[in-house]
């Protein structure tokens, strides 16, 4: 009532109009939480006709941080911006010995709150500032000030950007804080002059490390959720950029302790801060799992009006990467499903590219692929019901986020049909005429065709190309603009793809099934040593790098022994452990292209350059033998390698195994590694096969392991010799590790161009078998018919997408060891089927013609 009555007086009759009287009520008033627009607009129009000599500094600091609270709050229509300009021009009047450093923090604080952007004043007041002594600048003013001028850094307004001001700030803390190191600065002071620092890019590590050695002293219980969240976001910045020395994981250990000592209560009032402090925790890559459930538990908890999209998109995108860790126990279904369904509900203005990209890559990551979210962020994407509505949506997104969002979309598995689908335009925004059913790459591909793809990086690029060939778009137009990209980059002087880059884009064209030997010429040139004529230097490449080139390479059917002999050379002068990491996550990351880290124990560990995993020897030892390049010392380091770790390998590893034994067998007899008969029968024994007519009568069984083996010995008599061999033992155990995985898998998948074959054959009466396995296991034909006759159906994906009459090198190899084992081999190539399709008469002619050459 009070102060309604003193409002109602002063409104009428202001009765004085001194400057110490204006800043004390307006001071009081805002202490209080009065809000009363009408005295304020009043006394806004006293204080604007008072000159600059009748205001104190003192008196300016207290009335434009008073306005600032009032035009800032919540819901206020107050609207003094010429007061604002008014007192910067009194300011900028002003002596520097009129001065406190008190005063500077409140009035730049105050403007930049306001938004009053005046480039003379915190030009004038970083002058004033700095003619200061050290020791009258307390650690809070420092806080203030500094992030007002970084706030200021932000303005596109280059005048606003004064690094001197950030090196004199960082020595008066460092002198504050030196004086007596029992002294500590408050909890959020500390928050504000890092998070100030990080915000401006300005990276003073020597800063950094006093503050830190200040936060450990300070008593836990004065810790908020915010100022716990704004310390590790800014140190987690600050380690993880490049080049930083920096490494505190003690300060975080400390953090986190103190964050779960907090109560469940105040937390669940702070989910922004939540957020932003498992992602710290995440992106310094320190995994303490008991925090993150907590935090977890917390999200859960709170209110979902007061999440944003953003924090959302943060706390999935730091339990994505807690989960895919090494060694990980965390599995947080539920909190997917929580942040799924508040993304779904929030509004379509509250979306960023960035956000859309990391919610989806980080659910990807997290194997968690829930259809409406998919559809919803995608619809979103391509402009759909958005305020920032254009003729092409993508133009919004930065290549990262556009690369992203296309790699999650793809890594999410939906049929064509079951794509999102959305529209590109509006009804009402063009016309009924013009209403285009768009998926959200073919949006993409209008994108990049219009475009193209020179802002793109190498990751960035290959992502796009891996993402096209996931989802089986038709990209061919797409790999042809990115063999120009890169010859055209190859033809510049600063043309430099680091060994990451180069592995990426050599799977990328692989996986694509494109073939381009200008591409892969280009990537070999960068690898050639300088030093020796066509010899390669490999040294700089990890492990797993040299996986993904040479698997890359020998898919392509790449031409070139040196290279070939030269990877084995390097990957067998490494050592070999047993990885952390699960072979099942290996090839996740292998197939997204993700930085080979491994998380152990609650830090991150990235394996070292001169180490090998088993994956990576195997693959390697794979590749080459596709290549027809394996050496003798490469079989033998590889069996070595192995032979103790069967039982622990997945069935892709021990499959590629297989195929190494039999690519290699003559070379394991030149070796006098022997393999004996009973090792041959074990690979080689089928159960009883039945063939069947399409009335499905059985007919008779017929054995052909017999008949394969004496043919194969024919050639190969030496191989009976020393049954007690360690290759006899390998091969054994392998067999047998093989078979035990394989009992529980799942029969091979038929294509419809497959069983359109088998249709026919039945029709004949031909009696046959689907999917037969052979050598263990090793390899499925597609067909097996009598007299050892085995058809391989070889559809689209067994060619090259550029060169559609080659048989891509994968293929080829399993043609050649199926041939090895005895099999007459036929190859029906879809393009010969797909022209008789929809006639059975000529579909009969042809088969009854093709195997009557081979009967």
């Amino acid at each position: 009532a009070i102060f309604r009555h003193i409002s109602q007086s002063l409104v009428l009759n202001p009765r004085s109009s001194e400057s110490r009287n204006c800043a004390d009520i307006m001071n009081a008033y805002v202490r209080a939480g009065v809000w009363d627009e009408d005295l304020f607009a009043r006394l806004s129009q006293v204080v604007m006709s008072l000159r600059a000599r009748d205001i104190p500094v003192s008196d300016i600091a207290v009335i434009v941080n008073a306005f600032s609270k009032a035009t800032t709050r919540s819901g206020s229509r107050l609207n003094v911006n010429e007061l604002f300009l008014h007192m910067a021009r009194i300011v900028r009047q002003k002596s520097a010995t009129e001065f406190r450093a008190r005063d500077v923090a409140e009035i730049v604080n105050a403007l930049s709150r306001a938004n009053t952007w005046d480039s003379g004043l915190f030009r004038h007041m970083s002058t004033v500032l700095r003619q200061m002594s050290p020791v009258e600048v307390s650690v809070r003013d420092a806080a203030r000030i500094v992030c007002a001028f970084s706030l200021a850094w932000q303005r596109e307004d280059p005048r606003l950007r004064d690094g001197s001001i950030f090196r004199y700030i960082s020595a008066c803390v460092l002198k504050a804080l030196s004086m007596d190191e029992n002294i500590s600065a408050a909890p959020g002071d500390i928050a504000a002059l890092a998070h100030a620092y990080t915000r401006a890019g300005v990276w003073d590590e020597r800063l950094f490390r006093t503050l830190a050695g200040s936060v450990k002293k300070i008593d836990p219980a004065l810790f908020n959720v915010k100022d716990l969240a704004e310390v590790v976001s800014s140190f987690s910045a600050i380690e993880t950029r490049t080049g930083s020395t920096l490494r505190d994981g003690a300060l975080f250990m400390r953090m986190g302790s103190i964050a779960k000592s907090l109560s469940f209560r105040d937390l669940v009032k702070e989910p922004r801060a939540v957020a932003n402090l498992v992602n710290a925790f995440a992106k310094a890559g320190i995994w303490d799992e008991d925090l993150f459930r907590l935090c977890s538990r917390v999200v859960r908890s709170a209110d979902p009006k007061g999440m944003h999209v953003n924090d959302c998109a943060a706390i999935v995108s730091s339990f994505a990467k807690a989960q895919a860790r090494e060694g990980a126990t965390l599995r947080d279904g539920a909190l997917f499903r929580r942040m799924s369904l508040i993304v779904q509900a929030s509004s379509a203005d509250s979306f960023s590219p960035r956000s859309m990209a990391n919610i989806l890559s980080a659910f990807a990551r997290a194997g968690i692929f829930d259809q409406k979210l998919f559809m919803r962020v995608a619809k979103l994407a391509c402009g759909i019901s958005t305020p920032s509505f254009s003729r092409d949506p993508l133009d919004a997104f930065k290549t990262q986020e556009m690369t992203s969002l296309a790699w999650a979309l793809a890594k999410s598995g939906f049929e064509d049909s079951n794509l999102p689908v959305v529209q590109q335009y509006e009804r009402e925004r063009r016309g009924a005429a013009d209403l285009s059913i768009r998926t959200f790459f073919d949006i993409l591909s209008q994108h990049l065709r219009l475009r193209g793809l020179e802002r793109f990086k190498p990751q960035e690029l290959s992502n796009i190309l891996w993402s096209y060939a996931t989802c089986g778009w038709e990209s061919s137009w797409l790999f042809r603009m990115a063999e120009s990209e890169i010859s055209r980059r190859s033809q510049s002087e600063s043309f430099k793809f680091n060994p990451q880059d180069m592995s990426n884009i050599a799977f990328a064209f692989s996986k694509s099934r494109y073939r381009s030997h200008q591409v892969f010429d280009i990537l070999a040139g960068e690898i050639l040593d300088k030093s020796q004529a066509q010899r390669y230097d490999f040294s700089a490449f990890a492990s797993r790098q040299l996986a993904m080139l040479i698997v890359a390479y020998a898919k392509a059917g790449y031409k070139d022994s040196n290279f070939f002999q030269d990877l084995q050379k390097e990957v067998m002068s490494r050592q070999v452990i047993m990885s952390e990491m699960s072979p099942s996550l290996s090839e996740a990351l292998l197939e997204s292209n993700v930085s080979q880290k491994y998380h152990v124990r609650g830090r991150t560990e990235t394996i070292a350059v001169k180490s090998a995993t088993v994956q990576d020897v195997v693959n390697i030892a794979w590749a080459a033998a596709m290549a027809e390049e394996l050496s003798s010392d490469m079989l033998e380091f590889v069996i070595q390698r192995t032979e103790s770790r069967l039982e622990l390998l997945p069935i892709p590893l021990l499959v590629q195994l297989g195929h190494i034994l039999l690519a290699c067998s003559d070379l394991i007899c030149t070796q006098k590694s022997k393999v004996s008969l009973e090792m041959m029968k074990l690979f080689l024994e089928q159960q009883p096969t039945k063939f069947e007519t399409d009335e499905q009568k059985s007919l008779e069984d017929l054995q052909m392991g017999a008949s394969i083996i004496e043919t194969y010995l024919d050639a190969t008599d030496a191989i009976k010799q020393d049954l007690n061999s360690p290759s006899v033992d390998f091969s054994i155990q392998l067999l047998l590790s093989l078979r035990r995985l394989k009992e529980n898998e799942n029969p091979p998948y038929s294509s419809k161009l497959h069983e359109s074959v088998s249709h026919i054959l039945s029709s004949l009466e031909m009696p046959h078998v689907n999917e037969y396995p052979v050598f263990g296991g090793v390899f499925h034909i597609d067909i097996v018919l009598p007299n050892n006759m085995a058809v391989e159906v070889d559809g689209p994906t067994h060619f090259y997408i550029n060169e559609l009459e080659t048989l891509n090198a994968e293929t080829i190899f399993k043609h050649k060891l199926l041939k090895k084992l005895g099999w007459d081999l036929i190859s029906l190539s879809y393009k010969d089927w797909e022209s008789l399709k929809g006639r059975q008469d000529a579909q009969k002619t042809f088969l009854t013609n093709i195997l009557g050459q081979h009967s």
